[in-house]
Parts: C-alpha cells; sequence; structure tokens
C-alpha cells in the first residue's frame, strides 16, 4: 500500500469540514449547509413604505383644533400678564424719579424739586440754580448753572421764564400714561391733587405744596402728610399700586388687590 501525499489529505480535511452533522442514527441536520432564505424585494418596499408613512387630513385637522383651543386660553391671560407688568413699570419709574431727585439734592448741595400736573400726567424734575445774577457777579458763563440749595427763597425760586433770567434748569419729565393703558393720581390725606411740588434740600428734608409754587416759593412747607401716587389700570382689573412717600423723603411701591 502506498502512503498518502499531502494533497490527498487537504481534500480529506476540506470534505470533513462540509459533511452534515449526525444527530442521530437515521437523522442529518443540514441547517449549516441549508442557504438562509433571502428577503424578497416587495417586504422591503413594503417596510420602507411603513417608516415613511405621513399624516392624514383628520390628524392635522385635530392638531390644528388643539393648537386653537390652547392659544385661545393663553393669549388673554398673557396680555394681561403684559399690561400688569407696565404698570409696575410705570409705579417703579415713579418711586425712582423720586428718589433719585433726593440724592441729586444731596450729592450736588441743590434743592432738586419734584413738580406734577394732573392735566398732562406729568412729573418733572427741576433743579436750583444761581442765575443770571451770578454770572452778572462773575462775569462767566458757568456760574450761572452751579446748583443753589434754597428750596423757598427766593420766593420766586421756581417761576417759569426766560431760561437767561429764570433760577432753575429742568433735568427731564416722565409721562406716567406713556407706559401703557393706566391711570395716575396724586393724593395727600384722601384729597386728589391737580398739582403737586416736593423740593429735597441738601439734607435730603422733603417740603410739600399742594400746588405749583410758580410765584411763591414760601408755600413749600415740611412734609407731614404722606403723598400717594395711584397707579391703576383703566381696565381696572388687577392690582392697584401706590407709590408712598414717607416724611423722610424715601418712596416704596405697594401692590393692593382692589376687590
Amino acid at each position: 500500500m502506498s502512503t498518502p501525499t499531502s494533497n490527498h489529505t487537504h481534500d480529506q480535511s476540506r470534505r470533513s469540514i462540509v459533511r452534515p452533522t449526525i444527530v442521530g442514527p437515521s437523522h442529518v441536520d443540514l441547517s449549516i449547509v441549508r442557504p438562509r432564505r433571502r428577503t424578497g424585494g416587495r417586504s422591503a418596499r413594503g417596510a420602507l413604505r411603513r417608516t415613511l408613512r405621513g399624516f392624514t387630513l383628520i390628524e392635522l385637522m385635530a392638531v390644528v383644533v388643539i393648537v386653537g383651543i390652547l392659544a385661545t386660553i393663553a393669549v388673554p391671560g398673557a396680555a394681561n400678564r403684559f399690561r400688569e407688568n407696565r404698570s409696575q413699570q410705570a409705579a417703579n419709574e415713579i418711586a425712582t424719579l423720586y428718589r433719585n431727585a433726593r440724592m441729586r439734592a444731596m450729592g450736588r448741595g441743590s434743592a432738586v424739586l419734584v413738580r406734577w400736573q394732573q392735566a398732562t400726567e406729568t412729573f418733572e424734575v427741576l433743579e436750583a440754580i444761581q442765575g443770571q445774577a451770578a454770572f452778572n457777579a462773575a462775569n462767566a458763563a458757568s456760574c450761572a448753572t452751579q446748583p443753589a440749595s434754597q428750596c423757598r427763597n427766593p420766593l420766586t425760586r421756581w417761576q417759569p421764564g426766560d431760561p437767561t433770567t429764570q433760577l432753575f434748569q429742568s433735568l427731564g419729565t416722565f409721562t406716567a400714561d406713556s407706559l401703557g393703558d393706566h391711570t395716575t393720581t396724586v393724593s395727600v390725606a384722601g384729597s386728589t391733587m391737580s398739582a403737586l411740588d416736593i423740593c429735597f434740600s441738601p439734607m435730603g428734608t422733603a417740603y410739600m405744596a399742594p400746588q405749583n409754587v410758580t410765584t411763591n416759593a414760601a408755600l413749600l412747607q415740611p412734609m407731614g402728610d404722606i403723598p400717594i401716587v395711584q397707579v391703576r389700570r383703566d381696565s381696572a382689573i388687577g392690582l392697584t399700586r401706590r407709590v408712598l412717600f414717607l416724611p423722610n423723603g424715601t418712596a416704596r411701591v405697594v401692590a393692593e388687590d382692589p376687590s
């Protein structure tokens, strides 16, 4: 008998790899050699079609109806909140205006007056200056705008006139109604004021007159009663904000429910 060659041994090993597995005496498991069935083209296209399925008209209409209902509920509340914020901003602006006026009086050593006029709902900040007399005496234009410390002297301190001769300068105005649909009123001891002047001295002392002291500054007296600025929405819905001016010259905002 001849010795088998290496090629014969290699072929025999290959045949043993693909040989069916014998499970029992008469059963042969051909799963290891049986080819796996491929998915057909129609099934793949069907799966892709189901993946790319869009929305129906009924579904889109349902979404539109839901969005419309939510908008109907949310928009009035958002608009009301927006108006409330503007009323709050107006009250804060008024309180800040009085605080800044007092701080300027104490910082510059000048008399600073805040003038309220109901007809225009306007707050105007005025600062006392030396005026034309100081310019004539020193022959220097810068002396005319130097701060003056007296709230009540001379009597014509706050009298408007020719800018070259008047004894005050305007630092700016604030119109309360410019921030929204609300009404601003000023009251002292329960009486509504059509005009009100509050002057701060360099020491921070507050003087008040229940009118505009354009010709008689002596009407300004040390503040005893507490002036109240009320900011209320025209629709009478929402909070009423009150700006309180305390005798020490400070201002604070208080919110109240009118109901």
